[in-house]
This record gives structure tokens, sequence and C-alpha cells, in this order.
């Protein structure tokens, strides 16, 4: 600082990513967000979301979007059953169907798996395979569910797949390498079907001709399984097992698979926290995250590692998830916070820029972009008293107030199905047997006893720069907050040099935004590292401001810029601040 007196220029920057570990006077990150990304090494805000529909039974624990002809099948997956919702190109819902399997018994603890394959050799209609494990409490758990199957473009309920001895149940899930099906679970258990068939008279047969087999590769239980380039040997696939990793790929001849085991010292968080990324796979362990490039790495975080594991609702881990946004070169790992049952909290690494950040949002599950444009995830909703119910004379809709005749109870109908009544404020307990009406055209008769039931919403990602729901549209809220600028540093954007003794004042700050909408400015700041902070007014840029001027000085000075406003979206720019120093004191 040739004149210690004078103001000098310099770019408002801070290097990409949100730093969470350590203190933030020892950062050169930015050290607050929410709802922003980074690209090409500057923030931006995140894109917006539309519901689909906010009908769905729920928590939802896995999403499986297939698209084709002209649309999109939806399919979700609950302790409730299995639900479709088809949409057009453009995202316009159907009407929801309910293809939960006959006899389905529910339950709070299963986690799920789907994946779709052909049969008969490619021709036909493609299968949907889904496994309900009851493991989502304990991911170690030895207990087994149901494995089902069904016309992926279909409507009717699906069905067990069965082998000779019986419907087929397991303890880890499924997955499909073209054209086999592979089950897995405890005691390093991977069985897979013969190819294009997984029938109950042949699909399961082993020996002779058969390509069907099953294995033991591990002494943990096997949890994922995900297709990999096999090269000349060819489908492959990894396996996860809670403490290895298995590499499979078909070699033909009696021998049939051979299992590689790559290692046998990693650890898996949550089943559904692996995902595979241009070829590399990552996933988070229970305290490290890993990457699969051709061997097993850490995958170094200096971020917001401690931040993420000291945070975490452990006893909730099975309900961790991930989500790949390959536009923006991210992974995100949504993750119970603090106490919350459910997750409402992401961590989020950058493939392109190296780095790491975070955003607070509730999402229960998920499936990425691939042929339909956006991702589609799953929310919490509101809670509701479920009323199974025999109709006796029109239907119910959404919105009546419904009342029984003996209890009096009364409920306002969030979802109505000729089975099933959903109902909000209820007041009072229906009576198995009694009348309900809506005072009205409409009446029934209650057939059980009532039980609580979840409705949650169904979100289009990445679609425009609101919350468009079906009440009204919202603004999202996006911000950051710069790392800490002192002259006691050196200069606003240096650490570790020799410095002055000054307060910094913030004189004048450029905007350079590519912008919809106005910000909000606000000068943060302290005296020392672990003074109080001292929060500025808040100054306001639009799309046509030149500079904002506002002598503001700190020992250790931020600047928070914030879009909260419907339609308001920003990427930041080279912004540049004019800074001179202040008062000669702490």
């Amino acid at each position: 600082m040739a004149d210690s007196t004078a103001p000098s220029i310099f770019e408002l920057v801070s290097q990409p990513g949100v730093k969470r570990d350590g203190t933030d006077f020892d950062s050169v990150n930015w050290q607050d967000a929410q709802w922003v990304r980074f690209q090409r090494g500057r923030p931006r805000k995140m894109g917006g979301y539309r519901e689909l529909s906010d009908q769905l039974y729920g928590s939802v624990r896995c999403v499986n979007v297939d698209s084709r002809g002209g649309g999109s099948s939806i399919h979700t997956f609950s302790q409730w059953g299995i639900e479709k919702l088809s949409i057009d190109n453009l995202g316009v819902p159907s009407t929801l169907i309910d293809r939960t399997p006959g006899g389905y018994v529910n339950s709070i603890d299963y986690s799920w798996q789907s994946a779709s394959m052909f049969q008969s050799g490619g021709a036909g209609t493609p299968t949907l395979i889904a496994s309900a494990t009851p493991d989502l409490d304990s991911i170690a758990s030895d207990t087994s569910g149901p494995l089902y199957k069904g016309d992926i473009t279909g409507t009717a309920a699906l069905t067990a797949i069965a082998d000779g001895s019986g419907d087929i149940t397991v303890s880890g899930g499924c997955c499909v390498l073209q054209p086999f099906l592979f089950i897995y679970g405890s005691n390093g258990l991977i069985r897979n079907s013969n190819p294009n068939d997984i029938s109950t008279a042949t699909g399961w047969t082993t020996g002779g001709a058969n390509r069907a087999s099953v294995a033991n590769v591990a002494g943990s239980k096997v949890v994922k399984g995900l297709a990999m380039r096999g090269g000349g040997q060819s489908p492959a696939g990894l396996f996860w097992a809670l403490d290895a990793l298995i590499k499979v790929n078909y070699v033909g001849g009696t021998t049939l698979w051979t299992y590689d085991t790559l290692s046998d010292d990693i650890s898996v968080l949550s089943k559904a926290g692996i995902v595979e990324y241009d070829n590399a796979y990552f996933w988070v362990g229970t305290d490290r995250f890993y990457v699969y490039t051709g061997v097993v790495q850490e995958l170094p975080n200096q971020m917001n590692l401690n931040w993420f594991f000291d945070n975490l609702n452990m006893a909730q881990r099975q309900k961790i998830w991930v989500l790949k946004v390959p536009r923006f070169g991210e992974i995100w790992w949504f993750f119970p916070f603090g106490t919350s049952v459910e997750c409402n909290a992401a961590i989020i690494f950058n493939v392109r820029e190296k780095t790491w950040y975070d955003t607070r949002i509730s999402r229960s599950a998920g499936s990425p972009a691939r042929v339909y444009p956006r991702p589609i995830l799953s929310s919490d909703g509101v809670e509701t008293v479920a009323v199974p119910y025999t109709p006796v004379t029109g239907m119910f809709h959404y919105g009546e107030t419904v009342t029984g005749a003996t209890s009096l109870a009364v409920g306002v109908v969030e979802k109505a199905t000729v089975t099933q009544l959903n109902l909000s404020g209820v007041v009072g307990t229906f009576i198995n047997g009694e009348t309900i009406s809506d005072g009205g055209l409409d009446s029934g008769t209650v057939s059980a006893n009532q039980f609580n039931q979840q409705l949650v919403k169904l979100w289009d990602h990445e679609y425009g720069v609101d919350q468009v729901g079906r009440t009204g549209t919202l603004a999202i809220q996006s911000y950051m907050e710069s790392s800490n600028m002192s002259w006691a540093t050196g200069a606003p954007n240096t650490t570790g040099q020799q410095g002055y003794n000054f307060q910094m004042r913030l004189l004048r700050v450029e905007p350079d935004f590519i912008l919809s909408g106005n910000l909000n400015l606000t000068v943060k700041g302290r005296s020392y590292a672990q003074s109080s902070v001292v929060d500025s007014e808040v100054f306001t840029i639009t799309p046509t401001t030149e500079f904002v001027d506002l002598r503001e000085q700190r020992r250790l000075l931020s600047v928070k810029i914030e879009s909260n406003m419907v339609g308001g979206n920003f990427q930041a720019g080279r912004n540049l601040m004019t800074n001179e120093p202040g008062d000669e004191r702490g």
C-alpha cells in the first residue's frame, strides 16, 4: 500500500465455494450463501421450481422418470406403495394413478430402489423393476422385502417377481446391467437373472446353457449396484458392500461372471447416496467422501467436511440421497440437518469448479434430467387424516368440508379417490361404519379406522427463477456473503501479509451483474475476529444502478448481496469497490 491514505479500487471477489470449516476470518472463499451456485468462478442464483402435484403419498423415497413418445412417466415410491404421474413434454401433468401391488403391506422403514429393463430379447414393452427393503432405520439390516415388476408404460398394479420357490425377497436392492436383472443383499449376495428373462418359469434357472447365477462375494451386505463400462467384458457393474467395492464382469463360458474386489476398506453412509457422473463414481462414507475413477480415492473436501458430519442427524443417515445436475457440473447430497428427521439441506460438490458449497432445501427423493430436460424432486407436504370409505352417492372433491353423521367429526378434503379421503383441519374422530357427507349430493360410508398420512409435492426443478405453486408464485431467497476484507492483512483480498491497523472504509460499490429485479446490499463486519457483527442499512441495486455510495467502515469487513423478490435473478461479474483507510483504531 504505497499511500496509506489514498482511496483504492479493488475487485469484490472471493474464491468460488462456501467455506464452512474453520473460522470466517481464516478464509478467502465466500463465507455464507443460500441458493447460490458457482459457474466460471462467479456466483449466480440457482434455478427455480414449479409444482407438478401436491397429491402424492409420502414421504417419497425413490423417483423413477421414464420418457418416451410424447411425455414422461414418473413413478414414486413411498411407505404407502407406488404411484404414477404422467407429464407431457412441457411438464403438464395428468391424473395420478395408484400402482401399488395387491397385498402390499406398508412399512415406514422401507427404502426403495428402481430400474427398467427389456424382456423377450428387446421386444415388447419395457419393465419397471422395484425393490422395497426394510432398512431405512439401519443400513445393515438383514431383513428382506418384496421385489416387484410391471409395464413401465402401463397403469395396472405391479406384481411380485418370483422364481420356482416363490416370491423373491431382497435385503439390499436391485439394478439392471442390460440384459440382466441383479438383486443383492446380506452376506455379500449378488444374484442375476437370465438375459431378458425374469419369468417365474425360466428367469432364475441356473446351470447348463442358462446365464442366471448366485454368488456371495463379500463378508457384508451389498447395498447398491450401478452399471459401468466393461470394455471387452460386458456387461459390467460396480457393487457396494458396507465395507467393500466389487467389480462384476460378464465373461461367459462356464465361469459366467468374475467378481473383483477393488477395495475392502471403504464405508457407505447411505445406499441412496451413490452416483455415477461421467464414468466416475461418487459416494459419501461414514467419515469422508469417496470417488472411484479406476481406483478408490478420497474426494478432498477442505470446505465443509466437518460442517456436514457435525450437523448430520446420524440416526437418519439412510435418508441421505444424491442427485447430479450435469448442466452446472454439480453433485448434491441431500441430508437431515440437526435434529430433522427428513432431508432439509444439501451439500454440493461442483465437479467443474472443484469446489464445495451448500444450501437449505427440503427434498426427500428425485431423479436427474435425462430425456426430460429438468430434474424431478419430491418434498414434504401436509399432514392429513386418511379416512377409508365406500361411496354411496356422488364423488367428493378437493376443498369440500366433510362431516361424520354420528361422530360429527369434520375435515376439509385435500385428496379424494373412490376408496379414501385425505382430510386436513380435522376436528373429532370419524367412526368406522358411519355415514359421511359434504352437506350436498356427495356421501359415503366409512369403511375402516382413520389414520395419519402425509400428502407430498412433486417439483419440476431448474424451472424459471421462482417457486411456482398451485396457490401462487413465491420468491426464492438467494444470497451470498463475501470473505472478510481488512487492511490488517495487507489489502482487501490478501492474507498473510504485513498490514496496517486502520479500519476499512468502503466508499463505493460498482455493480456488475446480469440482473433481473433488485438486489439488497448490506455491509457487515466487526472490530476483531471474535467481536459481534454489525450490519449497515440495506442498500438497493437495480438493473440500472451504476454505483452505490456507502461510506461504511469496519476493521474486518464483508459484503452480503441478496435477491428476494418474485422474478429476481442474478449472475455476478466483476464488481468493483472503492476503499480507503478509516479510523486508526480497532
